[in-house]
């Protein structure tokens, strides 16, 4: 086949199944802006409770309304919090790699590597970075990883009138298990 004939099926693919591969990329596109604008609204509220000029109580408040062992939402935690943010998103990365079939290509095992050291480089990050904004990274992650727990589940799958695919498994954490 040449590549023109390759090309006019694979366009034949996208229009039938309506899954045009930028669609795969849209979502993160959008999330990015919004995790980096809330990241920077949090540790520049926790600057300002820091700062010479007074500021509203609200802001000062990160001080003093923490939860569990880091009251200070002004100040690093430098174990915990890096520790289940670190353990949290390589479970939803572990866990994407683990439902794959088969071998992956080249470029996914590059991806998977390169997450890998993201997550890594993202808890040393948390390490120096105030709790407020460690702490909402952490419950993005955590939620993060419920949903794609969730959406695994063929159940909630069928009720939400997500689509069977060749590669779903009627039993996702059995085969998870199984790999693992």
């Amino acid at each position: 086949m040449t590549f023109k004939e390759l090309r006019d099926i694979h366009r034949g693919f996208v229009i039938r199944d309506n899954c045009h591969p930028f669609k795969t990329v849209l979502l993160g596109l959008l999330q990015i802006p919004v995790w980096i604008i809330f990241s920077v609204s949090l540790r520049n509220l926790t600057f300002m409770s820091q700062g010479i000029n007074p500021v509203s109580e609200s802001v000062a408040g990160l001080k003093t309304e923490g939860l569990l062992w880091f009251s200070d939402l002004t100040s690093p935690d430098r174990i915990i919090i890096p520790a289940l943010l670190l353990f949290v998103n390589l479970a939803v990365t572990e866990i994407h790699a683990l439902r794959n079939i088969g071998k992956g290509s080249l470029p996914q095992k590059i991806l998977l590597n390169t997450s890998r050291v993201i997550i890594v480089v993202i808890a040393a990050a948390a390490t120096i970075n105030p709790s407020s904004v460690s702490f909402y990274w952490l419950c993005s992650s955590t939620f993060g990883l419920g949903q794609n727990m969730l959406l695994m589940i063929p159940k909630v799958r069928r009720i939400l009138r997500i689509p069977s695919t060749a590669k779903e498994s009627s039993t996702p954490f059995r085969d998870i298990a199984a790999k693992f």
